[in-house]
């Protein structure tokens, strides 16, 4: 190898620089993989001698070197600009290949940062990633404090970037992100103006939401880099170029993202609400009806199942879910068809057990104008044998009993006795007038003949039926007079009392059996009317009551079975009678009527008016709340994103089934509808074990809370994942040096 001398005479353009400096550079060009110290005397070139009592132990590029103090061990760096016997420092230079620069330079920032304080240095450096306003942040400070905060702050900032620029640069990313988001979801109408109804428009959204929003945050915050007014608007260029890039690229990302993250956390939160659909076989938008209305119905859910027993289904929860099997049943899906043939058969084992159970308490159906047509005709001959042999039987008015007799007879009214004679013609019997003395006042002082038996119980007759129109007092006083006249008879004639008996035994049974048809009737016979009418009552009129109550529940019935089958009419009078029966009055007189038996009847009764009611409630329109709220299902059914039915149906089956609706024609929102109510028809008919229905009830009621909880962690998602777009733009700038 040539020595120095011999090189520079081969190169004299070099002769201005130093043999130092030739010497670097010609070894930097042609033989940087030789040891510098060994070039450097290989050329000739004497080192420079270390100080007296030193020694060189290692040499750089720069001409830099570090001398070892032979009596103390202790090292120190020396160049032509920098001198240091920092142990840290000469460790750094070591490590960096003798850069004495970079040393130099962290040392005075380290410096920096001592003088300002660690903890201050860190938050204003940091503080420069907010968005938009980060930059001014020393200009801030210059505002409230003066110029030499301003400068002290831009220092401390500086400083953090030399000293730690990765630890500056995650956190100015961090605080860029946190503040970003923190605005974007504090401002509702940007966080949600990307979301769209389906795929395609949520991109483009985001795309340009987040370009516009990443340009005008870039051109802000480059602004504030500067110091001049050139250095302002070149900066501001440059962040707005990257910024708009940024945003265009992450914008439409982030609601898809937030979505899909959403998703996750509310299948997370309704794990339990999706078991109970699994169970009922239904899901999304049904299930979510279904405990809506199971939620509404709380409070008089339990007892209603409880009093629909062998029936119970979970459409008979309270009038919310009534109203939803009323809307559902009424749709034209198969679903729907099979509910309301589910809810007749029901319907049908419930009227068989009504029948069957009138059947067993009160007896089987017979007309009750029948009844007293077979208990007339049936004791006719009997009754008209005794009242023949009563009437030929004379009375002896000679003694005490029958001067008392003649002393009632004179208080019978001219008007009666004519009434009796109008009766005994009507009825073809053979007596005689009655020939009565009438006084000058017209009322009658003797008779001419006293009268006889027959004429007698005829002149009872004519008192017991007193003129509608007469006054109550009258009416009382008439029917008196009539009943002591027949005891007064009965005394002298006892054939005449065996004859009213069996009468009166056929009047009571008749009087019965119209209480009983009246019973139900209204306010025809009051509690107080059943409890006085029941009083002492033999067996037989007790029969003849229930008779009646069961006559009159056929009478109605008759008249509306053929409702069940014909759309156009009120089907709600098919049970009418239950109705009767189960209010407050009516379930008093049953007690009344059947005493020990009328527990169980009753709570028979309750059953069947559940499926009755049901069933009823089908043939009607629902209330508008229901119908709304479904309507409102369906619309979100039709609407559905890639992301939300991911959630729902799980990230592959969601994904191809939002794959299968954009290429397919949508579904209307009324085939939705139709669809929707199908699902829901179904787990409301359908009758099961009452435990395991009230379970499942119970399980509703908490899915709906749970549902929504779901619904909020969604949407919250698609805010969040729109936000941290918006939010992700500034951050980018930072990681990728933008700032």
């Amino acid at each position: 190898m040539a020595n120095i001398t011999e090189l520079r005479s081969k190169y004299p353009d070099y002769d201005d620089m130093s043999d130092d400096d030739f010497a670097k550079a010609f070894h930097s060009k042609f033989y940087s993989d030789m040891d510098y110290g060994e070039f450097y005397s290989a050329l000739g070139l004497k080192p420079q001698e270390a100080p007296s009592g030193t020694s060189i132990i290692d040499r750089f590029e720069d001409g830099g070197r570090i001398v070892k103090n032979d009596e103390t061990g202790r090292e120190s760096y020396v160049n032509s600009g920098y001198a240091t016997s920092d142990p840290k420092r000469i460790a750094e230079i070591r490590a960096g290949g003798g850069d004495a620069g970079s040393v130099s330079k962290r040392g005075f920032a380290e410096d920096i940062i001592d003088q300002t304080g660690e903890l201050v240095a860190r938050g204003a450096s940091a503080l420069k990633g907010v968005p938009f306003f980060g930059s001014y942040f020393d200009e801030a400070v210059g505002g409230l404090f003066g110029e030499d905060a301003a400068s002290a702050t831009r220092a401390a900032q500086e400083a953090r970037e030399i000293v730690a620029p990765k630890t500056v640069m995650a956190s100015r990313a961090g605080v860029g992100l946190g503040t970003g988001l923190a605005a974007a979801v504090a401002a509702p109408a940007v966080a949600t103006a990307p979301l769209g109804t389906s795929l395609a428009p949520r991109i483009v959204a985001g795309a340009g939401l987040g370009a516009g929003l990443g340009a005008l945050e870039g051109a802000v915050y480059g602004s504030g880099e500067g110091k001049t007014k050139e250095e302002r608007i070149e900066s501001a260029t440059t962040g707005a170029k990257f910024g708009g890039a940024a945003g265009a690229l992450f914008g439409p990302l982030g609601p898809l993202v937030g979505a899909g993250a959403g998703a996750i956390g509310s299948r997370l939160a309704t794990k339990n609400a999706r078991g109970i659909a699994q169970e009922l076989g239904t899901k999304g938008e049904a299930l979510d009806l279904l405990s809506q209305a199971s939620r509404m119905d709380a409070p008089v859910a339990e007892e209603a199942m409880q009093r629909a027993g062998q029936y119970a289904s979970l459409g008979m929860q309270g009038p919310a879910t009534r109203n939803l099997l009323d809307l559902a049943a009424s749709s034209t899906s198969e679903g729907a068809a099979i509910a309301r043939q589910n809810i007749d058969e029901v319907a049908g084992k419930a009227g068989t057990q009504f029948n069957e159970l009138l059947d067993d308490t009160l007896g089987g159906p017979q007309a009750a104008q029948a009844v007293e047509d077979a208990l007339m005709q049936s004791t006719a001959g009997q009754r008209g044998e005794l009242y023949d042999a009563a009437y030929e039987v004379a009375i002896d008015y000679s003694g005490d009993a029958g001067k008392e007799l003649e002393s009632l007879l004179k208080r019978v009214d001219v008007d009666t006795i004519r009434n009796a004679e109008k009766l005994m013609r009507r009825e073809g019997q053979p007596s005689e007038q009655i020939l009565a003395q009438i006084d000058d006042a017209g009322n009658v002082a003797g008779f001419e003949v006293l009268p006889d038996v027959r004429q007698i119980d005829y002149m009872t007759r004519a008192l017991n039926n007193v003129s509608p129109t007469a006054a109550p007092e009258d009416k009382r006083t008439a029917k008196a007079l009539a009943a002591k006249i027949r005891k007064a008879t009965d005394g002298i004639v006892p054939e005449y009392s065996e004859a009213r008996e069996l009468a009166g035994d056929v009047i009571g049974i008749r009087e019965a059996l119209q209480t009983g048809v009246d019973a139900f009737k209204g306010s025809k016979v009051s509690r107080y009317d059943m409890e006085q009418a029941m009083k002492d009552m033999p067996a037989s009129e007790v029969s003849a009551l229930k008779q009646g109550v069961r006559s009159y529940v056929d009478e109605v019935m008759a008249e509306t079975k053929a409702s069940l089958t014909d759309p156009n009419q009120d089907v709600r009078e098919m049970i009418k009678p239950l109705k009767d029966m189960l209010s407050r009055s009516g379930i008093t007189k049953l007690e009344t009527i059947l005493g020990d038996e009328a527990g169980p009847f009753i709570a028979q009764l309750d059953e069947i008016y559940s499926v009755m009611s049901m069933r009823a409630g089908v043939a009607q329109n629902s209330k508008t709340q229901v119908r709304k709220m479904a309507q409102e299902a369906a619309k979100d059914r039709v609407g559905q994103s890639t992301a939300e039915l991911m959630g729902e149906r799980g990230p592959v089956t969601g994904l191809i089934e939002s794959i299968r609706r954009q290429a397919s024609d949508t579904p209307s929102q009324q085939q939705a509808f139709e669809a929707l109510m199908g699902e829901i028809a179904q787990p409301l008919s359908r009758q099961g074990n009452l435990d395991d229905l009230t379970r499942q009830m119970f399980e509703l009621q908490k899915a709906a809370p749970q549902l929504q909880r779901g619904r909020n962690i969604y949407e919250g998602g698609k805010r969040a994942g729109t936000a941290g777009a918006i939010a992700l733009t500034p951050a980018m700038q930072t990681l990728f040096g933008a700032r």
